[in-house]
């Protein structure tokens, strides 16, 4: 009688482990049909929310963070979908009793994601508004090396371990029009810097001019009465607030 006992005690924490697992295993060609359907729901309202969003692209304004989040996540989801898939199209039993719990998970997962992308009330924002111009490129960037050269410019741009660039060569090489598309550039890609300023320096040099145009650029007045050293002074006061207001 202590043995039967003991057997029964045994069964007792084995059956409804293996009952569940038996489970999953019926019920696995049921859920992979949800989880398609499913994921071509979310996956419409993905195609829905980015074509919005191009519009509103095209208005000015940027995704939100969340909206972006959102969208990352749900490429996750497709991509793990995915591997699920593979994994049950090769049709070990083991494997596709393991996998129905994987797939209900997923179901689920996917379910609260299409719930996320319904409760959105907005999916951008206006984008910071920049200081400076398009300028007119009627010149295309001609050869290979001159495009090596732009994104060159532009990498150390993006960089920390460059302050200060200067281009220079012979006339007519086209210095001028790389970096005409550098400024139009740097103007349409606003999450990477709040002021863009375009300056051009004449001969003989006019430094009261040149003070003058930065100032326009930067939305600021500098006193004309005051002298260049006390203008300059302003100038870096200025420009010191923007970039501590960028750290």
């Amino acid at each position: 009688m202590e043995s039967i006992g003991k057997i029964l005690e045994i069964l007792k924490y084995t059956v409804p482990p293996i009952r569940q697992y038996g489970h999953n295993h019926r019920k696995l060609k049921k859920n992979m049909k949800n989880l398609e359907r499913i994921l071509q729901e979310l996956n419409s309202q993905k195609e829905d929310i980015e074509a919005t969003l191009k519009l509103e692209g095209d208005q000015g304004k940027k995704p939100r963070s969340e909206v972006n989040n959102w969208l990352q996540n749900v490429q996750r989801i497709n991509s793990e979908a995915q591997g699920i898939e593979q994994e049950v199209n090769k049709g070990k039993y083991f494997s596709r009793a393991r996998l129905g719990k994987v797939v209900e998970e997923k179901i689920a997962e996917a379910a609260e994601y299409h719930q996320k992308g319904c409760s959105f009330t907005s999916l951008a924002i206006d984008a910071p508004p920049t200081s400076g111009l398009i300028l007119p490129t009627t010149t295309a960037l001609a050869g290979e090396n001159t495009r090596k050269i732009m994104e060159k410019i532009w990498e150390d741009l993006l960089g920390d371990k460059v302050s200060k660039i200067g281009v220079w060569g012979m006339g007519g090489i086209g210095k001028t029009t790389i970096m005409r598309h550098i400024n139009n550039r740097l103007q349409q890609e606003t999450n990477k810097f709040n002021d863009v300023i375009w300056v051009t320096v004449s001969q003989p040099l006019n430094l009261i001019k040149l003070q003058k145009e930065i100032a326009i650029a930067l939305n600021q007045n500098l006193p004309a009465t005051e002298n260049k050293e006390r203008r300059a002074g302003m100038l870096l006061s200025v420009m010191a607030n923007v970039f501590t207001s960028l750290s």
